[in-house]
């Protein structure tokens, strides 16, 4: 699950910027 939430983490971002590029 550790892994997982890595994962997560690391896409959140990833995923944030393609729905809301005005983000950055």
């Amino acid at each position: 699950q550790r892994l997982q939430a890595l994962f997560f983490k690391k896409k959140l971002p990833e995923r944030f910027a393609e729905t809301k590029p005005k983000v950055e």
